[in-house]
C-alpha cells in the first residue's frame, strides 16, 4: 500500500479523522445540491463564496455533538446525525422540485396535507439519483461495519469537542456576516426563502422556519377578543372618506 494511502488511512482511523472526513462528505453533497438542484439566485464572487462556506458550520457543530461521547457510541451518534441531516436535504431537494420553494415548520406540522399533495405526484418528481446524496452514509455505515475504517475506543477530550464546536460557532458569526454586509437585515425583514437558503444554509433554514412557527403560533395563542375591539374602535374613529366613485354616482343621480 503506498504511504499516502496508508498515513490517511490512518488518519480516518482516529475519532477526529472519522469527524473530518464525515463533516468533508456532507459538505460536498450539500454544495452539489445548492448547484444543480437549487435555483439560488448567486451573484458575484461573494456570495458564491457565502454558499461554498455556509454548509460547514452547522455541519461542524451538529456533528460534533457525537463527539461529546464515548466510544463506539460517538461513532453511531455521529453517523444518525449525518442520516437526519441527508434526510431533510433529501426532502427539500424533492419538495423544492414540485414547488419552487423549501419546506417551512409550518409545511411540517400540516405533514398530512402536505404529504397528500406531494404524495400524488411522488412517481414523477424523485429521480433515482436522488438517493445518492445517501451514498456517503451508507459508506461510512459499511467502511464501519467491515472494518475497514476501525472505531477508535479512545475517549475524544472534552476541550477538543468544545474547540470544534467554538470553530463551528466563529464560521457560522463569519457566514452572518458578511451575509448582513451582502444583505442587511436578513434575518429581521421578511425575504423569500432562497436568500436564507443561499445566505445561511439549508440547516440554519430549518431553525430560521421552526422559530418563525413558534412565534407565530405564541402571537395568535395571546390573541384576545379585547384586541379585535381596539381594532374596531380605531376603524371607527378612522373611517375613511366617501369613495370617489361612490359619490360621482350619487351627485350623477341627483342631478339627473
Amino acid at each position: 500500500m503506498p504511504k499516502f494511502i496508508k498515513n490517511t488511512v490512518g488518519k480516518v482511523n482516529t475519532t477526529l479523522g472519522f469527524y473530518l472526513l464525515t463533516v468533508v462528505l456532507f459538505w460536498l453533497k450539500t454544495y452539489i445540491a445548492y448547484k444543480s438542484e437549487f435555483t439560488l439566485g448567486v451573484k458575484g464572487p461573494v456570495q458564491e463564496f457565502i454558499l461554498f462556506l455556509n454548509p460547514f458550520p452547522t455541519a461542524i457543530v451538529l456533528l460534533g455533538i457525537a463527539l461529546y461521547f464515548r466510544g463506539r457510541l460517538k461513532y453511531w451518534i455521529m453517523m444518525i446525525i449525518d442520516a437526519l441531516q441527508t434526510t431533510w436535504l433529501f426532502a427539500n431537494i424533492l419538495y423544492y422540485r414540485e414547488f419552487s420553494d423549501f419546506m417551512s415548520a409550518g409545511v411540517i406540522k400540516s405533514s398530512g396535507a402536505a404529504s397528500n399533495n406531494l404524495g400524488k405526484s411522488l412517481g414523477q418528481i424523485i429521480h433515482g439519483t436522488d438517493f445518492l446524496v445517501y451514498a456517503d452514509v451508507v459508506l461510512l455505515i459499511l467502511l464501519l461495519a467491515f472494518k475497514v475504517i476501525r472505531i477508535d475506543p479512545r475517549p475524544f477530550k472534552i476541550r477538543y469537542a468544545a474547540t470544534l464546536t467554538m470553530i463551528g460557532v466563529a464560521l457560522f458569526a463569519v457566514d452572518l456576516g458578511m451575509s448582513e454586509h451582502d444583505r442587511s437585515d436578513l434575518l429581521t425583514r421578511t425575504f423569500d426563502n432562497n436568500y436564507i437558503v443561499k445566505y445561511l444554509g439549508l440547516n440554519t433554514y430549518a431553525g430560521y422556519s421552526f422559530y418563525q412557527t413558534e412565534k407565530e403560533s405564541a402571537t395568535r395563542a395571546q390573541a384576545s377578543s379585547s384586541d379585535m375591539k381596539s381594532v374596531l374602535a380605531y376603524l371607527k374613529k378612522n373611517q375613511a372618506g366617501e369613495n370617489v366613485n361612490t359619490l360621482v354616482k350619487r351627485r350623477a343621480r341627483t342631478s339627473s
